[in-house]
Order: C-alpha cells, then sequence, then structure tokens
C-alpha cells in the first residue's frame, strides 16, 4: 500500500509525540498515561481522555470545592509532615482505606506489610499502639489530621456535584474521590489515587 507524504508526515508526528508519553502508576490497578497536551486514565475495567484544558478546569472545580489547597491536597500539610518524619521509634506512613486514614509504622511488621499503628475517621483517631502516646508530636500531627479531614469532609459533602468538563467528560465529585464518565467505563479515583493523579498533571500537563 502506498504512503502519501501526508500520510508519512502523520505517523512521525504520532511517533514523536509517543516519544514524550510518561506514564505514571496511581495504584496497583490504574495508570496515568501523559501526552504533551492530554492526560489517559486507565483503571481496571474503564478508561477516559482528559486535555489539558479539562485536568485544569477540573482542578480548579476541585479547589473552589475544598478550600484553598484543593481536594487533592486537603490533608497534604499534615500528611507530608506525618509522613517524612520520624517520632521517637516510629517511622510513619498513611493509607486512605474506606472513609478514613491508615496510619502505619516503617520499624514494624504484621503479616508481611506494615504495622498499622491508627485509624482516623469522621474526625477521630483510633490507636492500635499504645506507645503512641509517647509522642507528643505524633500525637499532634494525628490530632491535626483528624481536624482538617472533619472540616474538608463537611465542605465536600456539602459540594458533592456532577461538573462537566470543556472535552465532554463528566465527573463525579465527592469526599471520597473523583469518577469519571463518559470514556469506555466509568472509571473512580479514590484519594490517594486522586494525590497521585493532581501531583503527575501538575508535573507532567503544566
Amino acid at each position: 500500500m502506498k504512503i502519501t507524504k501526508q500520510r508519512l508526515k502523520e505517523i512521525i508526528k504520532e511517533e514523536i509525540k509517543n516519544l514524550y508519553e510518561k506514564t505514571v502508576k496511581l495504584s496497583t490497578m490504574k495508570d496515568a498515561n501523559f501526552g504533551s497536551d492530554f492526560v489517559q486514565l486507565m483503571g481496571k475495567k474503564g478508561m477516559v481522555k482528559l486535555d489539558k484544558k479539562s485536568v485544569h478546569k477540573l482542578a480548579k472545580i476541585v479547589r473552589q470545592l475544598s478550600g484553598k489547597k484543593g481536594m487533592g491536597w486537603s490533608f497534604t500539610q499534615h500528611e507530608e509532615k506525618l509522613t517524612e518524619g520520624v517520632f521517637g521509634k516510629f517511622d510513619t506512613g498513611i493509607n486512605f482505606r474506606g472513609n478514613g486514614l491508615t496510619v502505619y509504622d516503617r520499624n514494624q511488621s504484621k503479616g508481611g506489610d506494615f504495622k498499622s499503628i491508627a485509624f482516623i475517621a469522621n474526625g477521630k483517631v483510633k490507636l492500635y499502639d499504645k506507645d503512641v502516646k509517647k509522642e507528643p508530636k505524633l500525637m499532634k500531627a494525628l490530632q491535626n489530621i483528624a481536624k482538617s479531614q472533619l472540616q474538608v469532609e463537611g465542605k465536600l459533602n456539602e459540594g458533592s456535584k456532577v461538573v462537566r468538563l470543556p472535552n465532554g467528560v463528566k465527573v463525579k465529585i465527592d469526599f471520597k474521590g473523583l469518577t469519571f464518565l463518559g470514556g469506555t467505563k466509568p472509571v473512580f479515583l479514590d484519594r490517594t489515587e486522586m494525590m497521585n493523579f493532581f501531583k503527575a498533571t501538575a508535573k507532567y500537563l503544566r
């Protein structure tokens, strides 16, 4: 089959564009593929594509719904201090699970995973390790996250809504995360995946 000069140019352009594409793992089941001016969200079953304008619009909407820092960074100020800090014998990290936040210790293991030492939900802190109380700075960080979580959850529950982005994709925004509608099948990003998504878009879709 004869390829025209115009088609050859298009093929070359597509291949060059692919060279610049980056894949960011949002979680074990979801990826974000970045091109020069778009991002493709790949879920377990669904897929949705957003252009740069739609991503920027979404970020703006999320910030308006959840305060100055935005939904993707709702607890970042306190989380980063917690995940990067070492408090006495504790080297802490966090994971979003269900409607709350699990805090684990990298220095302890249980069942092949890091041991959970606390759980934060509904503005309350539940301790799994009594020694956490012996670290005042760690307790204060946990309490700050709980307070922030309660405030942000209230705002987002009041402002839960479905919005349409410039490229036609609809997004349901609530406290649990983002649900993208309009691709092959809905793609849901929980809070951890959402934070990873926003951080990646800030890097690759400026």
